[in-house]
């Protein structure tokens, strides 16, 4: 057990702690973008019949369409948001890119295991953004950043952006390097 004085302190300020969140993010983008080359194109039957038409012949190109400019986006968050004031828009929307790359986490897990080994993600999928992420909800609850509802409603957020958000963009990204490939 810690001492009391250590329990109470703030390790990292929570503009700091919030500032990792796309700092990690881009760390785990890194590891995809340099790795996927070696995993493209997809056996067709690895995917899921409903994904097969959008993934299937997913390209490198493709992939970085997507990954640049939601690697990005974070940033832009973390730069425009207001950290300091608890409830901030900006604080909300920082925790739901967190709950996407814990959910995140999981589908790297699961992909790991349906492949029989490494997959592009998943060493900083596991460290460091699992334990960051338990990191940040627990103080983001403890310390009361945004409210009981907002919390609660990260799980769907995430649910959506890593689902039909991130299909969607795959498959914009697909007819755009398509389209300029003509």
């Amino acid at each position: 057990m810690l001492p009391k004085y250590l329990r109470r302190k703030r390790w990292l300020p929570r503009s700091s702690v919030l500032w990792l969140i796309p700092v990690l993010f881009l760390l785990h983008n890194l590891e995809e973008a340099l790795f996927m080359p070696r995993f493209l194109p997809l056996d067709p039957d690895l995917i899921p019949s409903a994904l097969r038409p959008l993934l299937a012949e997913l390209t490198y190109a493709q992939f970085l369409a997507v990954l640049l400019p939601v690697t990005i986006l974070p940033f832009l968050i973390a730069a425009r948001g207001n950290l300091h004031r608890s409830g901030s828009g900006g604080i909300f929307l920082l925790l739901g890119c967190q709950a996407v790359v814990l959910l995140n986490v999981f589908s790297h897990i699961a992909s790991a295991l349906v492949l029989g080994g490494y997959v592009p993600g998943l060493l900083t999928a596991l460290l460091p953004n699992l334990p960051f992420s338990i990191y940040v909800f627990r103080k983001a609850t403890r310390e009361r950043w945004i409210s009981r509802w907002a919390l609660f409603s990260l799980p769907a957020l995430a649910l959506f952006v890593h689902g039909p958000v991130l299909i969607s963009l795959m498959a914009l990204s697909g007819w755009l390097v398509r389209s300029i490939g003509r």
